[in-house]
């Protein structure tokens, strides 16, 4: 019986490294993933993600620019992608690879 293939050593593993936060940065984390959570909606699930959406207001929009920062010092295996539209509304789409939808609906819809 052979071994599995070892892991892509280029892939991040679908886990968050809290430890690469400053106490600041994990403070201001929580602060701003509590307040996203109570105001993204969860429209639909892709194979690889989740899409919300959520007011394109420009203070929200730069909050959340501050909050997706802070995730991808975390969460280097998850990407992040944004649409504002005409209308005044945002969808943002979180993906990850297989195996990290889970952890996103877990974080993110709360």
């Amino acid at each position: 019986m052979s071994d599995p293939e070892p892991r892509d050593q280029r892939d991040p593993p679908i886990a968050c490294d809290l430890a690469r936060f400053s106490a600041e940065q994990r403070r201001r984390e929580q602060e701003l993933l509590a307040s996203f959570r109570r105001r993204l909606v969860r429209e639909s699930e892709t194979e690889d993600g989740v899409w919300f959406s959520l007011a394109a207001e420009p203070a929200e929009l730069a909050s959340l620019g501050e909050l997706l920062g802070l995730e991808s010092i975390c969460c280097p295996f998850l990407t992040f992608r944004l649409e504002v539209t005409r209308e005044d509304a945002a969808r943002l789409h979180i993906a990850g690879p297989p195996g990290a939808k889970a952890l996103i609906l877990t974080e993110f819809s709360g």
